[in-house]
């Protein structure tokens, strides 16, 4: 799925496959505008040399010690990015530090906040290539998007 309202960041939404046919059903997308996630989208890079990632969690939080969190062989499901008193619901990934290496620190911007985190992770954009997420032995796989010309990327996984 991908949303790209006008003069609003185009953002490609990955998602799980429903377990059962619903008449109706409620899409969740980042909004826009002056929410703390349409500032946080915002003010996410905007940069053709690097794609920026993140993951959401629709229906539960990713804690350490209970889930497994990976991206791109990552594990993301520590102390550090899922604390069980963070409850993190949502994780950005990208190169904070515009150092393409990925570094695995916290991105500084999304401390102050419960629910929310970030880690430094390089995802290059000079070719196509697959990002791979997976929680909880559930995977997805999304495109390494430009940043700025292309968006970002959301996984969400019930």
């Amino acid at each position: 799925m991908y949303d790209n309202v006008a003069g609003s960041r185009k953002v490609h939404y990955y998602r799980e496959p429903f377990n059962r046919s619903d008449k109706l059903i409620y899409l969740r997308t980042f909004p826009t505008g002056f929410s703390i996630a349409g500032i946080f989208l915002a003010a996410l890079p905007k940069d053709d040399n690097q794609g920026v990632t993140a993951f959401f969690g629709a229906s539960q939080a990713a804690v350490a010690n209970r889930d497994e969190l990976i991206l791109d062989g990552n594990v993301l499901s520590t102390n550090t990015f899922c604390s069980k008193e963070n409850t993190t619901i949502a994780l950005f990934a990208y190169d904070d530090n515009k150092n393409k290496v990925t570094n695995m620190t916290t991105i500084g911007a999304f401390n102050a906040f419960p629910f929310l985190k970030g880690a430094d992770i390089y995802f290059p954009t000079t070719s196509k290539q697959t990002i791979t997420m997976s929680f909880n032995n559930r995977v997805l796989k999304a495109t390494n998007w430009k940043s700025n010309s292309e968006g970002v990327n959301v996984m969400v996984f019930e």
